[in-house]
């Protein structure tokens, strides 16, 4: 298999470089600037290499790793932090392992999903990655894939390690939200038309509920795994082939909202900062796939979004931490919930901000 293209060697064109942002919004631009504070000081906490989040008190274990190219990946894509997201991608890419995939944290074995996180916050941060490593990284995530399309988080040594942990067995069938984060790195490094990449649309395009939209094995609510898939979809051009496809996610997407203007989490009609930043990126994603750069039914929805996501702000740039990790994942009575300590939740709505900025 070969990535020596065009492709491999450069960032593809992001969806908010064709988008000139409207600067006639200095309310979202100093939240922007509050929130890139936030998240540089974050990052000297933990070290000043790798963001950190989903620790104890102390700010000890969690993840920095995957944690790190998650919020990379997100703030990569805003003018404001793309800087910050640069240093860490750089540092994630010089934790080289002989599997060519990484893991959760700097100990833990390589997986799938944070694999895939570390390429696209490459892409976000617009880092090259060495052609070598690149096509290690693929080839590490491509082994995961499953006969039906979809990834799995660990293959089988993972199964050796873990596979006797109650409750885990999610770890290692494929999954929504990881399919998703494995199909957009190969949307946006490898040639359009690949196998597998057809073969992980067909696998989310089967994942969908009844009402339409996509649901994680490791957080609350709908949002985290229909963003990831809209957006994998949309970098493999299945959004551009299906229009009514679009048109049924904003719709479904929308009904979904709380009274007040957001969308919830675990608590049914509880606005959640981190759900709505996911549900307001969705509805940009379909926004931006759109023959005319528009669906008149989200602009309304758009607006109110906003201003909830502006009064989640806290006093120290960052907003409220509200990222809800099922752990070891699904709905049986032995998982918890995990909550973050603010980075990874900022970074999915700093994210949302600079894209409403280019809508509103």
């Amino acid at each position: 298999m070969s990535y020596a293209t065009d492709r491999a060697r450069a960032p593809l064109p992001r969806p908010t470089d064709t988008i000139t942002p409207r600067r006639g919004a200095p309310v979202i631009d100093a939240a922007l600037a509050r929130a890139a504070s936030y998240l540089e000081t974050a990052l000297e906490r933990a070290g000043g290499r790798l963001w950190r989040d989903y620790t104890d008190a102390q700010g000890r274990k969690g993840s920095n790793v995957w944690a790190a190219a998650f919020i990379a990946a997100h703030v990569g894509e805003v003018p404001e932090t793309r800087a910050l997201a640069a240093r860490v991608t750089r540092a994630l890419l010089e934790q080289r392992r002989p599997s060519g995939g990484w893991g959760y944290d700097e100990a833990l074995l390589e997986d799938c999903d944070s694999t895939a996180w570390v390429l696209l916050a490459a892409r976000s941060a617009r880092v090259r990655v060495d052609r070598k490593q690149l096509i290690h990284g693929l080839r590490f995530i491509l082994d995961h894939q499953r006969p039906g399309g979809g990834f799995v988080t660990y293959g089988p040594v993972g199964v050796e390690l873990f596979g006797d942990i109650a409750q885990r067995d999610g770890w290692f069938t494929p999954q929504t939200c990881v399919s998703a984060a494995a199909l957009a790195a190969l949307a946006t490094y490898a040639p359009r038309g690949l196998p597998a990449s057809e073969q992980a649309v067909a696998y989310l395009l089967s994942a969908r509920g009844e009402d339409r939209l996509w649901r994680p094995y490791w957080w609350h609510g709908f949002t985290y795994a229909t963003y990831h898939a809209v957006r994998a979809l949309r970098l493999a051009g299945q959004l551009e082939r299906d229009p009514a496809l679009a048109c049924a996610i904003v719709q479904a997407t929308s009904q979904r909202r709380c009274s007040d203007g957001g969308w919830s989490g675990a608590t049914a009609g509880r606005v959640n900062g981190f759900a709505t930043a996911l549900a307001v990126l969705t509805l940009c994603e379909v926004i931006e796939s759109s023959p005319d750069g528009s669906i008149e039914t989200a602009t309304p929805i758009l607006h109110e979004a906003l201003a909830t996501l502006l009064s989640l702000e806290r006093p120290g740039g960052g907003f409220a931490a509200s990222a809800e990790l099922l752990v070891p994942g699904g709905s049986s009575g032995g998982t918890m919930t995990m909550l973050d300590r603010g980075p990874f939740t900022t970074a999915c709505i700093v994210h949302a901000l600079d894209r409403l900025r280019a809508h509103l």
